[in-house]
């Protein structure tokens, strides 16, 4: 873009369940984006989620992919391409490739405006550069860092402190702050962690960058002990099909209950991320002589900039905790099954990260209306790497439409209980669904289709807010005289907009509108009107 180069998020930042695989730029909604290198458009991607309008261009001379998120529009000879797919399909959500050379862009044509589209938190532009052979994503900021001039270092907020090994998804950690010594000195902690036997060590910490206010993840950490290095990672290429590995890369305890990033300096059996450059022991730490330990985090961005936190683990026997109570242990590499009178949760291999020790329990549910006793897996602070299947047998299964039966995943989030639907599907009295989470489960019906409401005509489009507050809007189809036409949707406003092509439609003269929506227990709503423009 032709305006100045402000960096709103960084490449590998942590987010919920992936990290961030791109930069973000500060960008008013409609700035134009131009084609970084000549090449093709490989890919168009439009969804009310993600990345909204998204564009690829493959630039077969370099062995990149570039990527543009969160679009406005796209350029117009792009957008008769989208038109005519999204037509052809009968669907506003679609993903259209293109074959090399199809798709001809030269370096610095314009192909886009940014926007705020799909799960953007504002308008920005979301940038990537891709190995097109791996599609691994690489740090853009590398190709950028002339145009960005940073002179501020990471802040560490706090040192955890965790035993190893305790029982997966319910040892809690210790969290010790940093305290700052004044000019370069190196951060401290007031007193000497006092621990015995193997722990496990991690920090809280954010990167900045020089005239932004805004918070960045940190690239590179440095663990030493005793002055030997034990532990380095460094955030410059990720894995999209490991991406939910973040989950063991941080503490997923303390990311579910107080939404705080704790970065682990360990490498847990099942993590597979490409960016550890060194991990003793795999990070785990042995604390076995009654004297006091030396260790140093050094934290540092893409332009050296460094913060360092120095403190003192001193070797206590009396901080000895007593063995954990022999429990069946699952390994993380083998499938398992827990089954009930009527529920099975269906565990495949490698589905953890580490070993883990479940239980189940059936309880007596709530929620009025229920079809089912609550079913819990626990611990419930296990991270899933895959999906597991769920089945429950439903009580008094009476209701003659099978598909309004639907898994309710359970969760409790600082005093609230929610229940988020699951995809599901009906057998033989049975439902089964998917699911990335331990925790509780729990039979629900809904028989409510979804509401539209038509809005005012804004701007040349015609508007609909279409809202299903149980199980959620699945699809939707807009027709005006029978054919066809696009409405456009984002996920942060439940509103479907169709921008009313005159050319298509006579003026003066009715035109039939007929606006579809059904939810994901398959339950329609229909709204017909007529149009006069």
């Amino acid at each position: 873009m032709k305006i100045p180069f402000l960096i709103t998020a960084n490449f590998g930042e942590l987010r919920t369940n992936h990290f961030h695989t791109g930069i973000d730029l500060r960008a008013a909604v409609g700035t134009p984006v131009y084609a970084v290198d000549s090449g093709y458009v490989s890919r168009v991607s439009v969804s009310s989620g993600g990345y909204g309008n998204a564009l690829y261009i493959d630039h077969p001379a370099l062995g990149i992919t570039t990527v543009y998120g969160h679009l406005d529009s796209f350029s117009p000879s792009i957008e008769k391409r989208l038109s005519e797919g999204q037509q052809k399909l009968g669907f506003y959500a679609v993903d259209l490739y293109f074959a090399p050379g199809e798709f001809p862009v030269k370096r610095g044509e314009q192909v886009a405006r940014s926007g705020n589209r799909g799960s953007s938190g504002g308008p920005h532009l979301h940038f990537e550069v891709r190995e097109t052979r791996s599609e691994r994503p690489l740090d853009p900021l590398k190709y950028y860092r002339h145009l960005l001039k940073d002179n501020r270092s990471p802040i560490i907020q706090c040192i955890a402190v965790m035993p190893y090994p305790g029982v997966a998804g319910e040892s809690v950690m210790t969290h010790y702050k940093a305290f700052s010594q004044g000019g370069n000195a190196p951060k401290h902690l007031k007193e000497p962690v006092r621990a015995w036997g193997k722990i496990i060590l991690g920090v809280k910490a954010y990167d900045y960058v020089t005239g932004m206010s805004n918070i960045y993840g940190v690239r590179s950490v440095k663990l030493y002990k005793d002055g030997e290095l034990v532990y380095f990672s460094q955030i410059d290429t990720l894995d999209f099909a490991l991406g939910r590995m973040i989950n063991t890369y941080v503490d997923y305890r303390d990311w579910v209950e107080n939404r705080s990033f704790i970065m682990r300096s360990y490498v847990s059996p099942g993590n597979r991320l490409p960016f550890y450059k060194s991990a003793v022991n795999n990070g785990v730490v042995d604390i076995n002589e009654e004297r006091d330990y030396m260790f140093r985090y050094e934290l540092s961005d893409l332009y050296g900039n460094k913060e360092t936190c120095v403190f003192t683990v001193r070797g206590d026997k009396s901080c000895k905790t007593e063995e954990p109570v022999h429990r069946s242990m699952v390994g993380y590499d083998a499938p398992f099954e827990i089954k009930g009178e009527d529920f099975i949760f269906g565990v495949p291999a490698n589905a953890t990260y580490e070993d883990w020790s479940p239980s189940y329990a059936e309880l007596e549910c709530e929620k009025d209306g229920s079809y089912s006793s609550l079913h819990t897996v626990s611990p419930q602070y296990i991270p899933l790497d895959k999906a597991c299947r769920v089945s429950i047998k439903v009580d008094n299964d009476t209701v003659a439409e099978k598909s309004q039966y639907y898994i309710a995943y359970v969760a409790t989030r600082r005093g609230r209980t929610g229940y988020y639907h699951l995809n599901t599907s009906y057998s033989d009295g049975w439902v089964t669904a998917n699911t990335s989470n331990t925790g509780g489960y729990v039979v629900l019906r809904d028989s409510l289709p979804p509401v539209i409401t038509p809005l005012a005509t804004l701007k040349g489009e015609l508007r609909f807010k279409v809202v299903d507050k149980e199980s959620g809007v699945k699809f939707f189809r807009g027709e005006i005289d029978g054919k066809f036409v696009v409405f456009s949707s984002d996920c942060k406003d439940n509103i479907a907009r169709y921008r009313i092509d005159e050319s298509l439609f006579s003026r003066g003269k009715r035109h039939h509108v007929k606006f579809t929506a059904i939810d994901n227990c398959l339950n329609e709503s229909c709204y017909e009107a007529y149009l006069l423009f």
